[in-house]
């Protein structure tokens, strides 16, 4: 464990500015027969190297209730929507205390929406009952991209936008908050000047939108995000056809 510990102590003194915290994953058989003890170690070396660390939970072995005292203010529980063994819920449908009590005291809860940690279900059911993610972020990733079911990040804030999720809290979930928990709050996320001109413009499309999941759950929708023009350091990378301005 000590030589470890001086492997990270070497990264995080080679890359301060892009290093930001660690992940840990649980669950399934990434974990099995440790329980939540990986998040235990996890956060032991978050605080080692003062920073945030990202927990990344699906078919859990154990009840939420005895993951949640773990984390800290600022720490990231990602896939808080999954539906596999264990859920956000307890047996008597609601929020789970411990979530709600955790999210109190600043700990941030990430969709991550992904593969199979992601439930339309869990989710319309969590928005209904007003628990919003603060940050929605699609999980991406080289084998799924632009394929079925999750394909994009505009896909993601139409879903949660559909689900009765305000406009301006989806639009908060994707930029000022993953900002300011990587310490470029004053650089992105925001259109204050004097920030780097980095501009996405869409518009909603009020239409009717069919999404699914893996678990075989699925919702209508009656809206979209449709990309309009991307503007990189002041720059227009993207432009759709008939945007006009």
């Amino acid at each position: 464990m000590l030589t470890g510990l001086k492997m990270y102590l070497s990264e995080f003194e080679r890359y301060p500015e892009y290093i930001l915290g660690f992940k840990v994953r649980v669950g399934g058989n990434l974990s099995r027969g440790r329980h939540y003890d990986p998040i235990k170690s996890a956060v032991e070396l978050g605080e080692r190297f003062g920073c945030p660390v990202y927990v990344h939970i699906i078919e859990p072995e154990d009840s939420l209730d005895e993951a949640i005292p773990y984390f800290r203010q600022g720490d990231i529980f990602a896939h808080i929507y999954q539906q596999l063994n264990h859920t956000m819920f307890d047996d008597n449908g609601a929020i789970r205390s411990s979530v709600i009590n955790a999210h109190k005291r600043g700990v941030i809860f990430d969709s991550a929406q992904g593969g199979r940690g992601r439930s339309l279900a869990i989710a319309k059911k969590a928005i209904d009952l007003g628990f919003y993610p603060d940050v929605i972020s699609s999980d991406n990733y080289a084998n799924v991209s632009y394929k079925k079911v999750v394909f994009s990040l505009l896909r993601c804030l139409s879903e949660f936008l559909s689900m009765g999720m305000p406009l301006m809290e989806v639009i908060r979930a994707c930029t000022q908050t993953p900002a300011k928990l990587m310490g470029m709050e004053d650089k992105i996320g925001t259109l204050t000047p004097g920030s780097q001109a980095d501009v996405a413009v869409f518009k909603i499309l009020e239409r009717p939108v069919h999404f699914d999941d893996l678990a075989g759950n699925t919702f209508e929708g009656n809206r979209l995000f449709v990309p309009q023009m991307t503007v990189k350091a002041g720059r227009i990378m993207y432009r759709q056809i008939e945007f006009m301005f």
